[in-house]
């Protein structure tokens, strides 16, 4: 990665654990205040194990009523929990406060506002506080005095709200995987199976997945549909199944927590969401070696190219969703040709020691610009 900053560590102890030798160790707080659910948990979790891992001191700061599992916490990394009711509680601000006193932060990555808003009060300018926008909401983010950008879409946001002295760097999020993983051409099940699994939300895309299903059906395509997952839209979601009358063709399988079990299940991997900045899910699924259609999400179009890696189609649009099923269906060999692709293109490019180097790299020089601008 090319470090496109453009403006700031504290105290630099030594270097890393890791492959990028040039890196100073630090003291980082790692912080998520706000809605710690999901893929963003999972990518402050990723964070903070591959910083700690690369000899960092990392202090994980959390809401203590949205984290309640402690035993998923990455080994060597310290947890404080800190109660908090919004952007601007002076209490939670002070208990920052006196947890940085004690701590002395190098660098504070704040991955939603709500951890940039108090985290920066707390500070007071005695750290460089770098926000991580996991959505494309940026507008609250832009006070961070740097920025790592999970995607270009949000890079470009962020860019256009933002003084030219604050720098920004291009930080996708990784996958982990065994590095000597190797890509197996599997063919598709004499029925093909599609899969598809995540929170039952409206912003996930289901219900325009369930209305391709009844496209495919009336077209006379043979396939059944495993969807993972529950939520608020579930009750919702099967009212649709039944109102299309889908009936044996779909299955609910609830809570995907086994997701190689899942992949090994399937033969196309469909996620149709209505916005993605820069989800984890088409990665595995990429590392799983399974074809997927994506929609035309601004996170998606980062990853891959449309006929490339995956086949997309356009948000809302359950037409062309049965388009790109049906395509990837009816073809299975080039369906397993994009699906290499697409493994060759997140082992390169998404895999954790790349996600590490870049990391490391950008907290170097965030840490050497504040110390001198400062």
């Amino acid at each position: 990665m090319a470090l496109t900053a453009t403006g700031f560590p504290g105290r630099l102890v030594g270097r890393p654990d890791g492959s990028n030798r040039d890196s100073p160790v630090m003291r980082i707080v790692n912080a998520v205040l706000g809605d710690a659910t999901g893929g963003r948990w999972q990518v402050v979790l990723d964070y903070a194990r591959v910083l700690t891992e690369s000899g960092h001191q990392v202090l994980l700061l959390v809401n203590s009523r949205e984290v309640k599992d402690e035993l998923a916490l990455p080994a060597g990394v310290e947890l404080a929990k800190v109660r908090n009711s919004g952007h601007y509680d002076p209490l939670a601000t002070l208990v920052a406060w006196r947890l940085f006193q004690r701590f002395q932060p190098d660098v504070v990555i704040a991955h939603c506002s709500r951890s940039l808003a108090l985290l920066k009060r707390a500070a007071r300018g005695r750290a460089p506080v770098v926000g991580v926008c996991h959505s494309n909401n940026v507008r609250r983010m832009a006070t961070a005095d740097a920025h790592f950008n999970i995607s270009t879409h949000i890079g470009s946001m962020i860019s256009a709200l933002t003084p030219s002295n604050h720098p920004a760097y291009h930080l996708p999020n990784m996958v982990q995987f065994d590095p000597a993983v190797s890509y197996v051409p599997r063919n598709f099940q004499q029925t093909p199976v599609i899969g598809a699994f995540g929170r039952f939300d409206p912003v996930k895309g289901f219900d325009v997945l369930l209305r391709a299903l009844g496209l495919l059906r009336d077209r006379g395509l043979s396939f059944h549909c495993k969807l993972g997952g529950g939520g608020v839209q579930e009750q919702e979601l099967r009212v649709l199944s039944e109102e299309l009358k889908l009936g044996p063709l779909l299955e609910f399988v609830g809570w995907v927590r086994a997701r190689q079990a899942f992949f090994d299940g399937i033969d196309v991997c469909c996620i149709p969401s209505r916005s993605d900045a820069f989800g984890i899910t088409p990665l595995e699924t990429a590392i799983a070696g399974v074809p997927q259609v994506l929609s035309t999400a601004d996170g998606h179009r980062d990853m891959f190219e449309d006929g490339v890696q995956a086949y997309f189609a356009g948000i809302d649009q359950p037409d062309e969703l049965a388009n790109a099923l049906t395509a990837m269906l009816t073809d299975s060999k080039n369906a397993q040709i994009m699906a290499q692709r697409a493994f060759d293109r997140v082992k390169s490019r998404y895999a954790e020691p790349v996600f590490r180097d870049n990391l490391n790299r950008a907290l170097a020089d965030v840490a050497k610009r504040f110390g001198n601008h400062r």
